[in-house]
């Protein structure tokens, strides 16, 4: 054998090796006869190629392979291979349901008979469907009922037990504590349905004065529309003369208002500190030894000024009406030589 035929078988052996370890790991046997069936389930989730097919918990085959449905886009295609020669009926049903809390969905196959003839699945046959749920996957439908009622007489039992007034554990505390609690609130419900059969007559009267109310403000709907559009049309007017600026002109008067009573104040507080300073000298004249305390308090002083001052009223009233006793002017330098005349009514001579 020639070394270009060694390498050749080698070469062909290698590639059936690689078909056949892809085959094998997709779960198809290339030795063995298989029939390749479908169904079809709205979720295949946790489902996946290569996942095992049982009938009755005998692996019989492999999913090979799964598609969305192109004529039902709700539906995924899941194409699956049998091996061996099973004569299972077209009224065959294959379940979708979980291998385990922690493993993956599996198909089971399941029947009631044996075909015969026609009856039989063949290639490429299409089978019912169904999904199951973990209870059902690990118990089976049978088993679920019989927990279940198991379960159920096991929570009548503790729930009947459930508030026990004789045990001391926290949670039968609990729940005697919630009936006392919904026994209260029963009874608040009932004063409360009494106090408003007790009240109906009022809230009744309320209600219609109410209505009455209702009915009064529709009836004077069109007042009112007519009160609201005076409204409008009064705060247009006022917007169009001006009112923003009187405010402004009125917030400007304010502001200097203010300003000249600040000024105000300040001149007052001068005028108080002016009359405090002249209290403060008059006390002090009152109370001295000057020339002005003297001349304000010596009586005999002010009756002599008095007099003085008297005196010269009347002399200068004489010289007034006889100038030429005092003053003589002569153009030829005589001297005056009219004698004195008393004047009538001087009242030099007046009683005083």
């Amino acid at each position: 054998m020639t070394k270009e035929i060694r390498i050749g078988a080698l070469a062909v052996i290698a590639i059936i090796g690689l078909i056949w370890g892809y085959k094998f790991v997709k779960g198809e046997n290339l030795f063995s006869k298989s029939t390749v069936l479908t169904t079809k389930f709205d979720d295949v989730t946790l489902l996946s190629v290569s996942s095992p097919v049982f009938i009755r918990g005998l692996k019989v085959g492999t999913v090979t392979d799964i598609r969305l449905d192109e004529s039902d886009l709700t539906k995924m295609i899941v194409e699956f291979a049998i091996e061996g020669n099973f004569k299972m009926p077209k009224s065959a049903v294959v379940s979708m349901k979980s291998e385990g809390l922690v493993g993956g969905n599996v198909l089971a196959i399941d029947f009631d008979k044996l075909c015969s003839g026609p009856d039989c699945v063949q290639e490429g046959d299409e089978l019912k469907s169904k999904t199951m749920g973990i209870l059902s996957s690990l118990l089976g439908e049978d088993e679920i009922e019989n927990v279940a009622g198991t379960l159920k007489e096991s929570l009548q039992g503790v729930v009947s037990e459930l508030g026990d007034p004789n045990s001391n554990a926290a949670l039968d505390k609990i729940i005697r504590d919630l009936s006392t609690s919904m026994e209260n609130i029963a009874q608040m419900s009932a004063q409360t349905n009494t106090l408003l059969a007790k009240s109906n007559a009022s809230i009744v009267k309320t209600m219609n004065n109410m209505s009455n109310i209702t009915s009064n403000l529709a009836k004077n709907n069109e007042n009112i529309t007519t009160i609201l559009s005076n409204l409008s049309e009064t705060t247009r007017q006022l917007n169009a003369a001006g009112i923003d600026k009187l405010v402004n002109n009125t917030n400007t008067t304010i502001a200097q208002a203010s300003t000249t009573l600040k000024g105000l104040d300040a001149t007052m507080s001068q005028a108080s500190t002016t009359f405090t300073e002249l209290t403060s000298l008059l006390n002090t004249v009152k109370s001295g030894d000057g020339s002005l305390t003297k001349l304000l308090n010596d009586r005999q002083l002010y009756d002599n000024l008095e007099s003085t001052s008297k005196n010269l009223s009347f002399l200068l009233q004489d010289l007034r009406l006889n100038p030429s006793r005092y003053v003589k002017v002569s153009v030829f330098g005589g001297k005056n030589k009219d004698a004195y005349v008393k004047p009538e009514n001087d009242p030099a001579f007046k009683d005083n």
